[in-house]
């Protein structure tokens, strides 16, 4: 079923669907009629001009992946602004009115399951690894979003 609005997907890679999507498609059984993979990443440059910070590939008329580059010294980023900018530079079809465009953040867990172990030593570097996940910032920090337009969307990953 396609609902007449604007999804917008934060995401952390060029290659594969967000896990955030994944999971929005196998729980609410719809598909928005825009949707929007943002990704956003910070260069080694302290800014980045308007004209150089999109990256976008359409798929079809109604599927993009947009990159949006940020400087290190560049925070409080806003991805309706982002949007916009694609709508102005890319002819994506983003509405005017922030409030039909839903922005979808991930919230991992990684859980480390201990039935059936036998040993540390099979155990540790699971423990390891969800520490170091749990440290990984993940999609940016310093996004700045409405939250009557924010769905934040959790997956538990567990590790056995």
């Amino acid at each position: 079923m396609i609902t007449p609005c604007v999804g917008c997907f934060l995401t952390t890679s060029k290659k594969h669907t967000p896990h955030v999507f994944e999971n929005f498609l196998a729980h609410m059984h719809a598909v928005p009629q825009v949707i929007i993979f943002l990704q956003i990443e910070h260069t080694k440059r302290p800014a980045i001009e308007n004209n150089k910070r999109l990256i976008v590939k359409a798929y079809g008329e109604n599927i993009f992946h947009i990159t949006a580059l940020y400087g290190y010294s560049e925070y409080l980023i806003k991805p309706f602004e982002i949007l916009l900018l694609a709508r102005t530079q890319y002819n994506v079809p983003i509405p005017e009115d922030e409030m039909k465009v839903t922005l979808f953040i991930p919230n991992e867990t990684i859980k480390v399951l201990t039935n059936g172990w036998h040993s540390w030593i099979r155990r540790w570097p699971l423990q390891i690894y969800s520490v170091l996940k749990s440290l990984f910032p993940g999609p940016p920090t310093d996004i700045n979003v409405k939250a009557e337009t924010t769905v934040n969307i959790g997956i538990v990953a567990k590790l056995d």
